[in-house]
């Protein structure tokens, strides 16, 4: 070996920034810093830029040796608050809505510990690299996120970067889990920055190490596709006028919309309709909020048994007759169809649908199509809802779930 090499080794086993070395902070600051750092990425503080960096603090959890019980104790709080603070809105449906956000933000939470495991086994027995293996992971665990318990599909780290429209053209062929892998990935390049040796001296002069090189190589590689990809997509686009939409929002707060003055809702919701079709040009739909038409709407299949039906009106309450039932139907539809006739303009509804068939009886969150002068309906029903908001898991077999939503 000669004196030249014999240097240009010893300088790179040393780090020379070893900012992590001398920044070492309790496991569980780092986990809530990231926890606090990636949500203020989102909206309402929407710092999207934070992103980049929010998870630095929980990758460095990956790399360290210190008591495993402190860091995935530092995990799961940097988890606890992130959806704590994210999913607060669950808590605004009613005032005993606390329960089921709390539950929530708690169950998700354990995302951050299992990434952590996952990670470290990764690092420290796959011997992976930790810009390899943390964005393979984080993505991985959004994917399974998306389905597990019907799924809840929010908060991805690639959406944060909704207003990147450069960026996020990407997504018309890797989907948003694509842009988290990019988010994911300068996140561990960040952290690799800080700790592994930066800088390699030799008698050539001072240089990256080769590790540091093949990062910087990756990221921009990867960066600057994406962007180059994302400036051509949009500088190509071609559109074309859509339909004009009136989108009517309320602003009641939910306990009110559950409570017993539909009356004051209608006539709020008239008013919008009033404003909107007197704009010009006028709209060619109006897009109703969801859930706001306050007495629901009623399909009944003809060929129900009378008393099926009667058992099933039962469910609903027990104040109601089948025959009562039957005849709010009719009355709703005919207020609804005089209300979209009047503004001659179609109607996009939103709200509850019972759905009476032979031995079966089911109540959807609905999105009901009416025009004018046209008698037949089209409805989408939601299939995707969102756990503890909108149901409650394993309801069935644990009863007493029930705690957890007013509903």
């Amino acid at each position: 070996m000669t004196s030249s090499q014999a240097m240009e080794v010893e300088t790179r086993t040393g780090p020379l920034n070893g900012l992590t070395e001398r920044l070492s902070p309790h496991p569980v600051v780092a986990g809530l810093s990231s926890g606090i750092l990636l949500w203020s990425a989102f909206p309402p503080v929407e710092w999207s830029w934070l992103a980049w960096i929010a998870l630095v603090p929980l990758f460095w959890l990956v790399v360290q040796k210190g008591p495993a019980l402190r860091l995935y104790l530092g995990a799961w709080a940097g988890g606890l608050v992130f959806w704590v603070l994210s999913v607060q809105w669950v808590r605004l449906t009613d005032p005993t809505a606390w329960l089921a956000w709390l539950a929530m933000a708690l169950i998700f939470s354990l995302w951050w510990p299992g990434f952590l495991a996952l990670a470290r086994l990764s690092v420290f027995r796959l011997r992976l690299p930790l810009m390899m293996a943390a964005p393979i992971l984080w993505v991985s665990m959004e994917f399974i996120r998306a389905f597990l318990l019907t799924g809840f599909p929010w908060y991805y780290l690639g959406h944060s970067q909704f207003r990147f429209l450069t960026l996020i053209q990407i997504a018309d062929t890797t989907s948003a889990l694509g842009i988290s892998f990019l988010v994911a990935l300068v996140n561990a390049w960040f952290l690799d920055l800080l700790s592994l040796p930066l800088l390699r001296s030799s008698t050539r002069g001072t240089r990256l190490t080769r590790r540091q090189t093949v990062r910087l190589w990756i990221v921009t590689v990867l960066m600057g596709g994406s962007l180059v990809y994302g400036a051509y997509r949009l500088s190509t686009a071609q559109f074309r006028a859509g339909p004009r939409l009136a989108l009517l929002q309320t602003n009641f707060e939910q306990q009110y919309k559950l409570g017993n003055d539909p009356l004051t809702i209608l006539e709020r919701i008239e008013h919008l309709i009033e404003r909107a079709i007197a704009a010009q040009p006028r709209p060619e739909l109006i897009v109703w909020p969801e859930t706001a038409y306050p007495y629901g709407y009623i399909v009944t299949d003809p060929a129900t048994p009378p008393a099926e039906l009667a058992r099933q009106v039962g469910l609903i309450s027990n104040q109601i007759t089948a025959a009562e039932w039957i005849d709010k139907h009719k009355k709703i539809a005919e207020h609804l169809h005089d209300l979209t006739d009047r503004a001659g303009v179609s109607m996009l509804i939103g709200s509850i649908l019972y759905d009476h068939r032979p031995g079966r009886f089911s109540k959807y969150n609905a999105a009901i199509l009416f025009q004018p002068l046209v008698r037949s309906v089209q409805a989408y029903n939601k299939i995707h809802l969102v756990p503890f908001g909108e149901f409650v898991p394993f309801l069935d077999t644990l009863p007493w779930l029930t705690v957890f939503t007013p509903y």
